[in-house]
């Protein structure tokens, strides 16, 4: 599990989702939980659920996206590729912590919203996953179950031993000056040689 969690644009993720990209390693998605019973309503649990079993990553054009930031919203981390999967707390601070839900809860009054950043992590398979949600209402508990807004699984594969493509993040500033500005674009076998020469550019 890693200790540092980017920052996460939602705008450019319904993008990428939409075009048919899958999240490496780390798949952040953003959900507003609402209080809509009179009586309010108590997250008591939430965690990661396979939809079906894990594969092998993978591979395919590998884009590389930094984002850079922090705020105030609740994040919580887990490790899909775990017997059970539990989501723990996450700050800025102190990195990844202790299971949220075994220490607090969600509060929420009549019409209160609240957004929650989930993030999920595999290192070594691709899974599909949905998020269930258990809390109190009216004196009971139940649960619910969140996908993505198609209706389908959220993704997120480990790292392909080789992809046949990478655009390099422009914040590497490997650009080419006789070039047009944009992302430089070169074969997996350039970036895995990178990455062991633990380079910021392709030689």
């Amino acid at each position: 599990m890693v200790d540092s969690i980017p920052s996460y644009d939602p705008n450019l993720g319904a993008l990428l989702t939409a075009a048919g990209a899958i999240d490496v390693e780390s798949s952040t998605q953003e959900v507003t939980l609402k209080g809509a019973r009179t009586t309010g309503v108590e997250i008591v649990d939430m965690r990661p659920v396979l939809d079906g079993e894990c594969a092998p990553p993978v591979s395919g054009v590998f884009e590389e996206i930094v984002q850079a930031g922090s705020d105030d919203k609740i994040v919580l981390v887990a490790n899909i590729e775990e017997a059970n999967p539990t989501f723990r707390s996450y700050t800025w601070q102190d990195g990844v912590g202790a299971p949220f839900f075994a220490e607090k809860k969600i509060s929420l009054a009549h019409g209160e919203t609240t957004v929650v950043r989930v993030v999920v992590q595999a290192a070594e398979s691709y899974c599909r996953w949905r998020i269930q949600v258990e809390y109190i209402s009216d004196g009971s508990r139940q649960q619910m179950t969140i996908s993505d807004p198609s209706g389908n699984p959220f993704e997120v594969t480990g790292p392909a031993e080789e992809h046949k493509w990478v655009y390099l993040s422009p914040v590497r500033g490997c650009q080419n000056p006789d070039e047009e500005p944009g992302q430089l674009l070169i074969p997996g076998s350039a970036y895995a040689q990178m990455l062991a020469e633990d380079l910021s550019c392709p030689r």
